[in-house]
């Protein structure tokens, strides 16, 4: 059987859990790519990159009804900005935690 993503994601705006959460669970391994990418070597040894797809997984689920799109491609660009709002956050999370380390050794 092929996996037709355009009409899971046409299911899924029509309020079908089962389609969104196929459809999520489909571009995982993607996200998974771009979320090892784009984590910084500095946390990678605190936080996996599979626990920021995951965090991303689980907003995208709760806010799917913002997503306004009605295509593949403008789902891809919307868990991406997700992904890409969800790594800032963990990088700035570092930043400030290293800067409290070196302020309180000083």
């Amino acid at each position: 059987m092929v996996f037709d993503s355009q009409a899971k994601l046409t299911a899924a705006k029509g309020g079908d859990g089962d389609a969104k959460g196929e459809l999520l669970d489909r571009f995982r391994p993607y996200l998974n790519v771009i979320a090892q990418r784009m984590l910084d070597d500095r946390i990678k040894g605190r936080l996996d990159y599979s626990d920021v797809v995951q965090a991303t997984y689980l907003e995208a689920s709760r806010d799917f009804e913002q997503f306004r799109g009605e295509t593949i491609e403008s789902l891809l660009s919307w868990l991406r900005h997700i992904l890409r709002n969800n790594i800032s956050t963990a990088h700035q999370e570092q930043d400030r935690k290293s800067t409290r380390l070196n302020s309180s050794h000083e």
